[in-house]
């Protein structure tokens, strides 16, 4: 999800077992496997059971023209014969395919890695981004408070350029807990009717006074429960919409029905891809993203580390429900992307062999919950020093701690010594 580039929350308003998945329903686990600090995963083989997109024969032959595809392209005579594939980071040859501008993934598979857009890449990007907004009743006089990170993240500085392309006024907030009382004082005097933010700024701005109503609330990066819906609609007099977008491509916006989003055919092809490794056009698996324009760095095939359902709605257009991510990784309150490698970094600067690692993260109102929970076979630090060494092991993360967005908890256990450490990685999204 959504790209647009966290913390734990404590339950107040909103009873824990709403937040919670159903009785009988466990969070979502993204991954559970043994391996050495070291080791990479291979590519999964895929067996492909759909046609591709109307524009394939187009985008296939313009990818064959390109060096960089050429060799890796020149056995393909179908779109089933394309495998799934990591993006391309080689610098483009060609003049107008030279990036100008460049993000980060959320780095699910172990890295974050660089998405590099050229000065046209990044106009169509807005261009898509802007018919999201529109859609969804974003108009010229609009007046928007962007309440989101920029870069090196994606969500930010992509809204803001297409809200301008609208000949909406933006108020570029960004994100920051402690800073959100003068935010409010801003956004009163500017007299902003659209909120475009995450469900849980949205939140802690509802608990602040004197915030006034507006006309649109617009949410991106995190899932958003229906008790949460409910609780912004009447704080704020207006009912939340969602926007869906991944560091390589915006997807869609949220349809009439919560929690599902409709895509343009005509900018990008979505596929899923199931546990057997078959890619298919409809059902439930982990989402596979084709983006139809992009010069410096073309998008073919995707995985985008998210779950999701391809479906049709009651018209019969396509649409997509988000089912939570799928990777190495977790998000926090806000969207701060904790990846497998910062993982790593963390564990390994504890100083002693880590065997068994655990991290539980609940998404919940007012702030996000997170449990680590380390086994090591000698004796580890007081569960408060870990603490303040993952607060401190990143910019991103001291913001969201000290800004009141996470409630982080450690313990420590004795485990047995192993030559591969395990992790797990638990993320329960808003009401999912």
């Amino acid at each position: 999800m959504p790209a647009a580039t966290g913390a734990t929350r404590c339950c107040r308003r909103f009873r824990r077992e709403l937040l919670w998945p159903p009785s009988g329903r466990r969070p979502i686990v993204h991954r559970q496997e043994f391996y050495p600090v070291t080791q990479r995963q291979g590519p999964v083989q895929s067996r492909v059971t759909v046609r591709g997109p109307a524009w394939a024969s187009e985008l296939l032959g313009r990818l064959r023209s390109d060096p960089r595809f050429e060799n890796r392209l020149r056995a393909v005579h179908a779109w089933r014969d394309i495998p799934t594939a990591s993006l391309n980071t080689e610098p483009a040859r060609v003049k107008e395919a030279r990036p100008s501008l460049g993000f980060f993934t959320s780095g699910t598979t172990g890295n974050p890695k660089p998405v590099l857009f050229s000065a046209d890449d990044w106009q169509e990007t807005t261009a898509h981004r802007a018919e999201c907004l529109a859609a969804l009743g974003v108009a010229a006089g609009d007046h928007a408070a962007v309440l989101l990170p920029f870069g090196p993240w994606f969500s930010g500085d992509n809204l803001t350029d297409a809200l301008l392309s609208l000949g909406a006024s933006v108020l570029p907030v960004g994100l920051y807990a402690p800073y959100l009382p003068a935010a409010t004082r801003l956004m009163e005097e500017t007299r902003v009717n659209v909120l475009v933010t995450t469900p849980s700024v949205a939140w802690l701005l509802s608990e602040l006074p004197g915030q006034r109503q507006v006309e649109r609330i617009l949410l991106v990066g995190e899932a958003v429960p229906p008790m949460l819906r409910s609780a912004l609609a009447k704080r704020f007099g207006a009912s939340p919409r969602a926007l869906f977008a991944a560091s390589e491509a915006v997807l869609g916006f949220e349809t009439g029905m919560a929690g599902v989003f409709r895509w343009n055919p005509d900018r990008i092809h979505l596929e899923v891809r199931d546990a057997d490794g078959t890619v298919r056009d409809s059902g439930v698996g982990e989402l596979l993203l084709t983006r139809r324009y992009g010069l410096a760095q073309p998008v073919l095939r995707y995985p985008l580390g998210d779950r999701a359902e391809l479906l049709e709605d009651a018209s019969g257009t396509r649409c997509f429900r988000y089912l939570g991510r799928h990777g190495h990784a977790f998000t926090l309150a806000g969207g701060v992307k904790i990846t497998r490698a910062q993982i790593d970094h963390f564990l390994d600067t504890l100083g002693m062999p880590i065997h068994e690692a655990m991290f539980n993260l609940r998404h919940c109102a007012p702030r996000d919950q997170l449990l680590i929970e380390l086994g090591a076979s000698r004796p580890l630090p007081h569960p408060e020093k870990i603490r303040d060494r993952f607060v401190l092991s990143s910019i991103e993360i001291g913001d969201v701690a000290h800004g009141g967005l996470l409630e982080l908890h450690v313990r420590v256990r004795e485990a047995p010594s192993r030559a591969k450490r395990r992790l797990e990685i638990t993320e329960a999204p808003w009401g999912l």
